[in-house]
């Protein structure tokens, strides 16, 4: 290449310094090889931001892929599965939903809503057992004064 062949220039010229114009040569040849190494390294830098973004346009093409087929993926299993739709109700818009990103707080306030319901049950079965306890020891009670 141009480099190698000047830097072979300045080795011969460096021997053969005893000529007159000698030094001047020497010194644009050197001048010209910084140059070029410049140059060089310049070219190795622009080649590595290309390659560096290249490489980001292709992880963006490959996150939006995924992305697209996980889009598609949920919007199969929401026409085919109807789960969602039972716990948030067959009014409910899935897809504003989700481009909110609210589906996962909606699913979480339903979910929440059914627990206390629950609970709720659970403590009026409670106190009913409770009652029911309350009203068969009075009827013993009464009972067994009746008894006697």
């Amino acid at each position: 290449s141009e480099l190698q062949s000047l830097t072979l220039d300045i080795r011969v010229m460096r021997e053969d310094q005893d000529g007159a114009g000698g030094g001047e040569e020497l010194n644009s040849l050197r001048r010209r090889v910084k140059t070029l190494k410049d140059q060089e390294k310049n070219l190795v830098e622009e080649l590595q931001r290309i390659d560096k973004e290249g490489d980001k346009q292709q992880k963006f093409r490959e996150r939006k892929a995924a992305h697209e087929e996980k889009k598609e993926r949920f919007e199969a299993a929401l026409r085919t599965d109807s789960k969602i739709r039972r716990v948030l109700g067959r009014d409910a818009d899935l897809q504003a939903l989700l481009d909110h990103n609210s589906l996962e707080r909606e699913v979480g306030k339903h979910k929440h809503q059914r627990e206390q319901e629950r609970e709720q049950k659970e403590r009026e079965a409670r106190d009913a057992a409770n009652k029911l306890e309350q009203i068969k020891s009075r009827i013993m009670v009464k009972t067994e004064h009746l008894v006697r």
